[in-house]
């Protein structure tokens, strides 16, 4: 039996970038969560960037009637998150793992613009499975040709993939931060970043371009043998 959730990032609440593009964050949040509960979809991840910590009550508060899961972006600590959502073995970093249908779900903080020495060793251990491996991050590992992977990229994203690749094993891996779609694969290792909640950055510009006029999540839908997504544009 499939199991569908839907993966949303880059909220940015309470930030000054969302008002200067004319975009009201909240209000596209109640837009994606009421097209969630439409679909009847009750699973949601968050792919950080919640935004500013004066929204974090807010945000926790409306994410009460699903089931969800939550990963630190580079907006995010751990720290004030801790105060309404405690996962992990870490309390200064969120990093830890559950099984599902099959799957292997791991979720790791890049909020420090790195992946840590301790999250590397750990995740290099929870790579040996017998199950079919997921990773959530909100940093990208495959590189991307515009120029917001050039300007703020996972600084230690080579350290990453060489965790990745020594595993051997096939590896999905759903990300945001960049604002845009984008799919790549190297190797085993296949990589989907999901479009903002707030605005997109246009992925072919010379320098960073935002385009505010729409936002979106993803819906991941997890079979028995294959991992398929779609974009719900709003």
């Amino acid at each position: 039996m499939n199991h569908k959730i839907a993966f949303i990032c880059d909220l940015h609440l309470d930030e000054k970038n969302p008002e200067i593009y004319g975009v009201d964050p909240k209000k596209n949040w109640k837009q994606i969560l009421d097209d969630i509960k439409q679909r009847n979809i009750n699973d949601i991840i968050f792919g950080g960037d919640i935004g500013a910590s004066t929204a974090y009550a807010w945000f926790f508060k409306s994410l009460e009637p699903f089931n969800y899961e939550i990963i630190m972006g580079n907006h995010d600590t751990y720290q004030d998150a801790s105060n309404y959502y405690r996962r992990g073995i870490d309390k200064s970093v969120l990093f830890f793992s559950k099984n599902l249908a099959g799957y292997k779900f791991i979720f790791l903080d890049t909020s420090a613009k790195v992946l840590s020495k301790n999250q590397l060793i750990w995740l290099s251990e929870e790579l040996r499975t017998d199950l079919k491996i997921v990773i959530f991050i909100h940093h990208p590992v495959l590189g991307v040709d515009t120029p917001i992977d050039s300007k703020h990229p996972l600084q230690n994203r080579n350290e990453v993939l060489k965790v990745l690749a020594a595993s051997q094993k096939n590896i999905d891996i759903f990300s945001g931060h960049y604002h845009m779609n984008d799919e790549r694969i190297y190797g085993k290792v296949r990589q989907v970043i999901t479009l903002s909640s707030v605005f997109q950055v246009i992925k072919e510009a010379d320098e960073i371009e935002i385009d505010a006029s729409f936002f979106g999540y993803r819906i991941i839908t997890f079979g028995e043998e294959s991992i398929s997504s779609e974009t719900v544009s709003i």
